[in-house]
């Protein structure tokens, strides 16, 4: 039907099929005018409601797992190809993320093309922010509501668009709200929200007007987002929570369990996705050993980050993964593995492994196969794959065989398990302890280096890596700001007394207790040691004893948690079993946790073996610090770790030191030669040091650049050995 110049008509479809995320399944239009004249449109059909204070698509809650997207890029600034954008969208792919909040303006047509085909779940911004005091002029109005027709009619047709957002953390003025009551009026068939500061929207107290479909509070903490959980009689979505600075990304897990329990807490999105920084040509590399807030990329080129404001990706500038987008992925796993360890016997076992689907639509079976590995140490022993029937927001047993050759109380066994998406590749990894019935795991090595069967108990104390105390870390970019009363200068070195007492003091801090050294044989040496902090209330980010090991000592191997660095409330990506780093490695720096025991050596063999005690074989004991400085590796066997401040408020886990909270570790030390002379029991757990990969993009960069052991100190170089 042609009227007045424009054609109208109408296909009915009886039994369409839906598109949503985990299903973009798009339909075709084509309209043709003549033989040159062809138009093709793309588009999916689905139904997006709130119902109560849930939101639904398809008639089926959902949850959005989302970050803050940014266009930006490192070497081209604002502009990002279509090359790079499907980059992004591939690793958020990767990372189980499905929701994608276009902050803080409209994106190029053809990224919604490609979220409508690849399934992404998009809040597409309405453009003005910080308007404030401009927000109570009435004369700007026509300029939003410019701005809300333009947004509107140019992406309506898109299925992945299912919430316009309406400015960003603006006051609500009545030129703010007339601009919402337009976007309403003219989209009827989707919600919108006004995203919202965190303490305005507590000050409004839910005094929204009826016609905001959804609530969009910014940066709950846990408290108040349980207050949410329980209160809020419309959907929420945090459309940014959990603010990734640097490494911290405190607290994302308990945030995200939250949202996923709770009925009327349809999700959120992360701030953010990417790093923004912009090549500098003038500056001149620092060198290795020397704080940097910049990107420095392998070919020397300079990414300034502009301090806080550029650094607050998961990933960096160039694409490459920060830990926190591991810690991501994990936390919003959709097809995960509930076990946490299995308890098995000596021989043939059926083991049976519980899994979840946290999928909204889709059952495990149509996308996802599960690889396992049988390992003992870093060798893996046995190998399968299965996929398994289980439908949405439900868990399943799946049994499968391990055929272990030895006593697992003795032996470090693990089960390794990757979820693998047919579309997507690798979503998911996991590794869990293989257990005796009594919960003991690689006893053997835990037994050896604390001189079971050793010869020559009595004899004399070794020479010994030089010692200090740990009383901090180098602080990261949400520590600058939030935790500024840490110690600058966090390694201490001891002054012994005659009466076998040691004083740790500097101009910050001053501890003092006993390290008593008792020789084992065959030159392993117990340490056991409680050292009572002096000085009152000092932030204690991590606490512990410090081994300056050999400048040639470049290779780190542990049987534990890892293999990112970890703290309280950012735990989630890291798996138990045997790992393995260089001091290149982008990921070497920082705390372990659930570490069972250390071999750091040099690229024969030789070196260091640190084990802690094992005698009721909790795994969740244990961690240990690596830290590269110019004169050699520093591992630290810590008894307390405080937990990574925000860019927004301090840890929820902090240690303030204290007379009446001590320091206290114990570990045995044991010296170990080349390769070839290993125990047997260190071949059976560990790999030759050049067998151990190393992942170097950078030259080095902000946050876990390294530093000279004077600087750490707070002393000149006197005494402090060169690294040749």
């Amino acid at each position: 039907k042609v009227t007045g110049g424009a054609v109208e008509g109408s296909v009915e479809l009886k039994r369409p099929a839906l598109w949503s995320a985990e299903t973009p399944l798009l339909y075709t239009f084509e309209c043709r005018a003549g033989r040159q004249d062809r138009q093709r449109l793309n588009f999916g059909i689905r139904e997006v409601l709130v119902d109560g204070a849930v939101l639904k698509l398809n008639g089926r809650p959902i949850k959005l797992r989302g970050v803050d997207f940014h266009d930006t890029d490192p070497l081209l600034g604002k502009r990002i190809t279509r090359e790079r954008l499907l980059q992004d969208l591939t690793m958020m792919k990767q990372a189980n993320i499905n929701f994608i909040r276009c902050s803080h303006y409209p994106k190029a047509p053809e990224f919604y093309d490609l979220c409508d085909s690849l399934g992404f779940y998009v809040m597409d911004e309405v453009p003005f922010g910080f308007g404030d005091h401009h927000l109570r002029d009435s004369s700007y109005q026509d300029i939003l509501l410019t701005r809300a027709e333009t947004t509107v009619n140019r992406d309506k047709n898109h299925a992945c668009v299912i919430v316009w957002s309406v400015g960003n953390e603006n006051p609500l003025t009545p030129i703010a709200e007339e601009t919402g009551r337009y976007v309403k009026a003219a989209d009827p068939t989707r919600p919108i929200c006004y995203p919202m500061i965190h303490d305005y929207f507590l000050s409004l107290n839910y005094n929204i007007p009826s016609f905001v479909d959804i609530f969009a509070p910014h940066y709950p903490p846990v408290s108040t987002l349980l207050g949410y959980a329980a209160t809020a009689k419309r959907p929420v979505i945090a459309t940014e929570y959990c603010h990734s600075l640097g490494q911290s990304l405190e607290q994302m897990d308990e945030l995200w369990e939250i949202m996923q329990a709770s009925p009327n807490l349809a999700g959120g999105a992360v701030w953010e996705w990417c790093d923004q920084g912009m090549p500098d040509a003038d500056a001149e590399f620092p060198g290795r050993f020397a704080r940097t807030d910049r990107l420095w990329l392998r070919d020397s080129t300079c990414i300034k980050m502009e301090g806080n404001s550029g650094t607050d990706g998961i990933i960096y500038a160039d694409r490459t993964p920060l830990s926190n987008y591991y810690e991501l992925r994990a936390n919003y796993a959709q097809a995960r593995l509930l076990t946490d360890s299995l308890l098995v016997t000596q021989g043939l076992n059926k083991v049976d492994l519980t899994l979840e689907n946290r999928y909204d639509f889709i059952d495990l079976a149509s996308d996802v196969r599960f690889r396992w590995a049988l390992k003992e140490g870093a060798t893996v022993l046995q190998e399968g794959e299965f996929s398994v029937q289980c439908a949405p927001g439900c868990s399943v047993s799946e049994s499968i065989g391990l055929n272990i050759p030895g006593e697992p109380g003795r032996k470090a066994y693990s089960l390794a398990l990757e979820a693998v998406s047919d579309h997507w590749g690798t979503i998911g990894e996991y590794e869990i302890p293989v257990m005796d019935q009594k919960g003991c795991s690689g006893q053997d090595l835990v037994d050896m280096a604390a001189g079971s069967g050793l010869a020559d108990a009595g004899s004399s104390l070794p020479d010994l890596p030089e010692m200090f105390m740990r009383a901090g870390r180098k602080k990261g970019l949400a520590e600058s700001i939030r935790a500024r009363k840490a110690l600058t200068h966090y390694l201490l070195r001891p002054v012994w007394g005659k009466d076998g007492s040691v004083l740790f003091k500097n101009d910050e801090f001053e501890a003092a207790g006993r390290v008593e050294m008792v020789p084992q044989g065959n030159g392993a040496v117990r340490v056991e040691a409680e050292i009572v902090p002096k000085t009152e209330g000092t932030m204690l980010l991590e606490g512990g004893l410090a081994l300056l090991l050999d400048k040639d000592v470049k290779f780190v191997q542990w049987l534990g948690k890892g293999p990112y660095s970890a703290y309280p409330g950012k735990n989630r990506a890291n798996r138990y079993g045997v790992h393995g780093m260089t001091v290149d490695d982008l990921y070497f720096d920082g705390n372990r946790m659930g570490v069972r025991a250390v071999l750091a050596t040099d690229e024969k063999g030789c070196g260091w073996l640190v084990a802690g005690s094992c005698a009721d074989c909790r795994l969740d004991a244990g961690n240990v610090n690596f830290e590269y400085t110019d004169v050699g590796v520093v591992l630290s066997i810590n008894d307390k770790v405080s937990g990574l401040c925000g860019k927004l408020r301090p840890t929820a886990f902090p240690i303030l030191s204290s007379a009446d909270d001590p320091v206290r570790v114990s570990f045995v030390i044991v010296p170990v030669g080349g390769f070839d002379e290993w125990p047997a029991a260190l071949h059976d757990l560990f790999v030759s040091p050049s067998e151990i990969p190393v992942f170097n993009p950078f030259l080095t960069q902000y946050d876990t650049f390294s530093l000279p052991l004077a600087e750490i100190l707070g002393v000149t170089n006197q005494g402090v050995r060169p690294l040749d």
